[in-house]
Formats: C-alpha cells, sequence, structure tokens
C-alpha cells in the first residue's frame, strides 16, 4: 500500500470512530450504561447547620461577627482578621480534607463525635481549629480563627461545641 493509500485509510478509520461518538460525552447506543453509584447521604443541616449568628457569636466568644456570605451549604462570618465559617460537603470524602489539613504541617487529631468518625485541625498561631464530622457520604465542617483577639485555652472548643449543635438539630 502507498503512503497515500494508508494515509486514506486511517483517515476513513478516524472518521468512522468519530461519526460513532458524540461530542457532548452522551452514551451512543452501543456504550454501556453508566454504574449507579451506592452512596448514602447524610443528614439535612439547613442553611448554616441550623445554627443562628447569635449562637455563633456567643460560642466562639467573637463579638461584632458579620454574615459575609450564606447559602445552603456554606456560611462565613467576619469581623477584622477572625472568623468563623460552615461548610456541608455532599458526596465528599472527609479523609481528602483531614489529608489537605495533614499536608500543611497541622495537628490532626481523629477521633469519635457523637457516633461518627471526626477529626480537629489546629494551628497554633494564628489560633485556628477545624472540625470535620462525617456523615455516611457527606460531612460537615466549621472552622474558627482567632487572628487579632482574645482566644479561648482551647481554640477547638467552640468547634466542637458548634458541631455538636449542628448534629443535635439535623434531620
Amino acid at each position: 500500500m502507498t503512503p497515500s493509500g494508508r494515509l486514506a485509510t486511517l483517515c476513513a478509520f478516524l472518521l468512522t470512530i468519530a461519526a460513532c461518538t458524540r461530542i457532548d460525552g452522551t452514551p451512543t447506543a452501543g456504550d454501556p450504561a453508566p454504574k449507579p453509584t451506592n452512596a448514602v447521604f447524610g443528614s439535612f443541616y439547613g442553611e448554616c447547620g441550623s445554627v443562628t449568628d447569635d449562637e455563633v457569636a456567643q460560642i466562639t466568644g467573637i463579638q461584632d461577627l458579620r454574615v459575609e456570605g450564606k447559602n445552603g451549604i456554606k456560611c462565613r462570618w467576619a469581623v477584622g482578621l477572625e472568623y468563623v465559617m460552615f461548610n456541608w460537603y455532599r458526596g465528599s470524602p472527609i479523609d481528602r480534607e483531614r489529608m489537605g489539613s495533614e499536608r500543611i504541617g497541622r495537628d490532626v487529631e481523629q477521633f469519635e463525635f457523637e457516633g461518627r468518625r471526626a477529626y480537629t485541625s489546629r494551628n497554633a498561631a494564628p489560633g485556628t481549629c477545624e472540625i470535620g464530622v462525617e456523615d455516611h457520604a457527606d460531612f460537615i465542617y466549621w472552622v474558627i480563627s482567632y487572628r487579632s483577639g482574645p482566644q479561648p485555652t482551647d481554640v477547638c472548643t467552640p468547634a466542637r461545641e458548634l458541631a455538636k449543635l449542628t448534629i443535635a438539630r439535623s434531620k
């Protein structure tokens, strides 16, 4: 076969393959059906983990917190350099978040919290604590960062209290 004949054969082959493939990625009649996932989603936590703005300020001891953003899965309160944040991760593995904290050198402790797998991640300076609590294929996550004001002796105590309140109010 001549070089131009080989090129023509290759082009015909590629056109045949292209004709059997959809550009948008949806399966064609001959594609196998996608496999269903067996993920069991967790509880419903409500906006901001069902915790009020006043409760966040009272539990953390950070005065004059202002809401910077609220939606169904994430809320953030801040004043100056200090902040509190809630996240609700649906269908996301808690271990990925925990390993990220370990990789950046934070002090990570794994434990059971309210009957669920959990971890805390501490950063002594500037006094930051994260808590992640697993709920089946989901997890909730609170972070508190005391940067300029007074902070509790154990910066994770308020984070644990917020997580406990969120779990108690879940549905």
